[in-house]
C-alpha cells in the first residue's frame, strides 16, 4: 500500500476582516470530512498540512480552492507545496542576507506556479535600494527584508500589485511551518 503525499497549503486573506473568517477547528473539521489525512493547522492563518491521494500540487491547490469556497462562502486562494518544495524556500529564506538590512521584520511571499514575480518586476525587486529594504525573487518566493514596520515600507507598497497574487508570511511562521511539517 503507497502512502498518501503530503502537502503543505498557505491559505490566502483569511481571518484579516469579519467577512472573511475560517475558525481553524472548523477548517480541519471540513477536509477531514472530505477525505483528507492527517489535517493540521499552525495558528489563525491559513497554514494547513494535508496528505491527500492527488499527485499535483496544481490538483490539491484547485481542489482546496473549490470545497472552501463553497464550505465558507467567499473565493479562498491555496498556495501549495510539497515538504521538499517548502523546504526549498526555508533553505532560501535563511541564506539571504542583504547587507545594510537588519531584517527586524522578515516576510515570505509565497506564489502558485507561475504567479510570482518575473522579469521587470523580478528584476526591480532584485535592484530594490531602499534604506532599510531589500528583496529576492527565488523561485515560487519573494523573500523581503524590512527595519521598520510594513506599514510603513516602501518595498511592500512599490511592488504591491506583482507581490498581490501570493500570500505573505512572516519568517518565524515559516520556520514553525517548515520545521514542524517539511
Amino acid at each position: 500500500m503507497s502512502v498518501m503525499p503530503t502537502y503543505v497549503a498557505f491559505l490566502r486573506a483569511i481571518n484579516l476582516g469579519a467577512k472573511r473568517k475560517v475558525p481553524m477547528a472548523e477548517l480541519r473539521t471540513c477536509l477531514t470530512d472530505a477525505g483528507y489525512d492527517d489535517v493540521e493547522t499552525h495558528i489563525q492563518t491559513g497554514n494547513v498540512r494535508l496528505r491527500t491521494p492527488a499527485r499535483s500540487v496544481a490538483k490539491v491547490e484547485e481542489e482546496l480552492e473549490h470545497l472552501l469556497g463553497r464550505r465558507f462562502g467567499f473565493e479562498i486562494p491555496a498556495i501549495v507545496f510539497t515538504p521538499e518544495q517548502l523546504r526549498e524556500v526555508y533553505d532560501d529564506a535563511l541564506a539571504f542576507a542583504p547587507p545594510g538590512v537588519k531584517g527586524e521584520m522578515r516576510y515570505v511571499s509565497l506564489f502558485k506556479r507561475g504567479e510570482a514575480p518575473t522579469g521587470e518586476d523580478a528584476a526591480a525587486i532584485d535592484a530594490w535600494d531602499a534604506p532599510g529594504e531589500a528583496g529576492v525573487v527565488k523561485g515560487r518566493a519573494v523573500h523581503i527584508w524590512i527595519d521598520g514596520t510594513s506599514q510603513a515600507s516602501r518595498i511592500l507598497t512599490e511592488f504591491k500589485k506583482p507581490l498581490w497574487p501570493g500570500t505573505n508570511r512572516n519568517t518565524k511562521v515559516l520556520v514553525a511551518v517548515t520545521e514542524k511539517w517539511a
